[in-house]
């Protein structure tokens, strides 16, 4: 479920931002120092992606689409999790950078269907802190799939 959030962007007029319940916020940014539309999704202690767009109808396809993409996946989750905290957060890990790279920041997507997306980009988890299961770090961007090492 997602909740209007009151307050103004940085740099720019929130026309809408809202957060979900499981921690997730996604602001709308009209009029922005970058571009005249961008559409910021995060997920907290995760990251934050912003995509950029030129018109507001692209801006407006790209903001549903992204809220739709992240509540199919976030239930489709909690169904296969069960309850399981670190299955979820595994999941949320492996997921958050398909999803920044399905939407770049130069606002050339969203795609036209979400479920039939796949990505050549290949990420790689850099760990910098461990204790026991529990793994703390970030993703960095390795290369593309067929690229020679």
């Amino acid at each position: 479920m997602w909740y209007k959030v009151e307050g103004d962007s940085q740099d720019g007029g929130a026309v809408i931002s809202a957060e979900e319940g499981g921690g997730a916020s996604i602001i709308w940014e009209e009029d922005s120092m970058l571009a005249p539309y961008s559409i910021t999704f995060g997920i907290y202690g995760l990251g934050f992606h912003t995509v950029r767009y030129t018109n507001r109808e692209d801006a407006y396809k790209g903001y549903v689409a992204m809220k739709q993409e992240y509540q199919n996946f976030i239930e489709d989750l909690e169904l296969k999790c069960n309850g399981d905290a670190k299955a979820e957060t595994d999941g949320i890990c492996e997921w958050f950078p398909v999803f920044a790279d399905k939407y770049p920041s130069d606002g050339s997507g969203p795609p036209t269907d979400t479920n039939s997306y796949t990505t050549n980009t290949v990420w790689e988890f850099v760990t910098t802190e461990e204790d026991g299961d529990i793994k703390t770090g970030y993703f960095q961007r390795k290369g593309e799939l067929g690229d020679q090492d």
